[in-house]
């Protein structure tokens, strides 16, 4: 569920509504990853990293990940 308690370590996925040019609204996935969260900064922001990708990193706001 979106905005739900996310712990160090949870693996989750990343709302990300902005498509490619060219893509079709009908048949864009809007949820990217799987992510691993890494740390917690401040009370609600996380820092993720990519499962497959270790140097991808972001730092993203609680209600854009989903477990």
């Amino acid at each position: 569920m979106v905005g739900e308690k996310v712990e160090v370590g949870d693996r989750v996925f990343l709302h990300d509504p902005a498509r490619k040019k060219g893509q079709t609204k009908k048949l864009y996935l809007p949820w990217q990853g799987p992510y691993i969260v890494m740390t917690k900064i401040g009370d609600v922001s996380y820092r993720i990293q990519a499962v497959d990708n270790p140097r991808k990193r972001k730092v993203v706001h609680f209600n854009r990940l989903k477990l």
